[in-house]
């Protein structure tokens, strides 16, 4: 990004933009989105999108404008009331680009019901099927009163603070829980489902000289529903 080019690893070769669309090497619909004018301006010029992130107008990876003044952070929004944009719809047309969905970057996949099996800590008898659970989500679960700081294990009940000093519970140690089989002490079973749904919006064609882009946005959301009973 910084040099504007595309590396081709297949005879490790940079080439401009314009060159790799016409090779094949990137789609030519994202070589005219980057190599568009994109509302922002480099000493008084208004650059494209590429050279806007290799300048260090636009964080990529935030998501964000970046004020040269300032070294200032800056939504969208906030860059266009600060008059960075040349024109409104160079600053919306930037704000749809930059609002992606972390679930568009990686694989989605609906996640099975799945279950865990909680018991307080310092019971004996371990079974085949046990999982473990973390201090945090043991705290989650209640296994800790969170309201008094209160740590039981066995016939011990002292402080957070003084089992942590003596070392009976480590913030990053895990416990190994029981299966339900094993009828001893109580247990929790919590289950979860998560569930994607995918909306599309069109966005108005750009109209060049010599050809018609076609735009749209896709918008993700991901929903994630936990039961828990004891």
């Amino acid at each position: 990004v910084q040099t504007e080019r595309v590396l081709d690893q297949a005879v490790r070769q940079t080439l401009s933009l314009s060159d790799a669309s016409r090779q094949g090497l990137v789609d030519s619909a994202l070589a005219d989105i980057l190599m568009a004018p994109c509302g922002l301006s480099e000493g008084g010029t208004e650059v494209s999108l590429i050279r806007a992130v290799s300048k260090g107008l636009v964080d990529a990876s935030k998501g964000v404008v970046v004020d040269p003044r300032f070294q200032r952070e800056l939504s969208v929004r906030e860059a266009y009331d600060r008059g960075m944009f040349t024109s409104l719809r160079s600053a919306m047309h930037l704000a749809a680009l930059l609002d992606v969905h972390p679930s568009l970057m990686t694989p989605v996949k609906k996640k099975p019901y799945s279950k865990k099996r909680i018991q307080r800590p310092g019971q004996p008898a371990l079974a085949e099927d046990q999982v473990k659970v973390t201090l945090a989500e043991a705290m989650r679960q209640g296994l800790i009163d969170a309201r008094t700081q209160r740590f039981r294990q066995g016939n011990q009940e002292m402080s957070l603070d003084d089992a942590l000093h003596r070392g009976l519970i480590d913030p990053q140690s895990e416990w190994i829980v029981p299966s339900r089989a094993s009828g001893i002490g109580p247990t929790i079973e919590e289950r979860t489902q998560e569930t994607v749904t995918e909306t599309g919006q069109q966005l108005a064609p750009k109209i060049f000289p010599d050809k018609e882009l076609q735009e749209s946005v896709n918008t993700v959301k991901r929903v994630r529903r936990t039961e828990t009973s004891a």
